[in-house]
């Protein structure tokens, strides 16, 4: 008599919510600022002079702003 292999199921792959992540500035992120209005809104910027505005549930920023062609070391919203 032969025996049989029983054959495993392998679980169904599935995305990890840990591996979202924002469109990457293009050098180090100098500042973060969260929105004291909107608490998905924050904005960031950094040493490639773009100042981005995003949406927490989004990777790609809602608007990209270069104010300068030089680093940007600072963000804040107006009160």
């Amino acid at each position: 008599s032969e025996k049989v292999a029983e054959r495993e199921e392998e679980p169904p792959s599935l995305p990890s919510p840990i591996t979202f992540s924002y469109l990457p500035h293009g050098g180090p992120v100098h500042a973060v600022a969260s929105s004291p209005l909107q608490r998905n809104l924050f904005a960031s910027c950094g040493a490639d002079g773009t100042l981005r505005l995003h949406n927490s549930a989004a990777s790609a920023p809602l608007h990209s702003f270069e104010p300068s062609s030089s680093y940007l070391y600072s963000a804040s919203f107006s009160p």
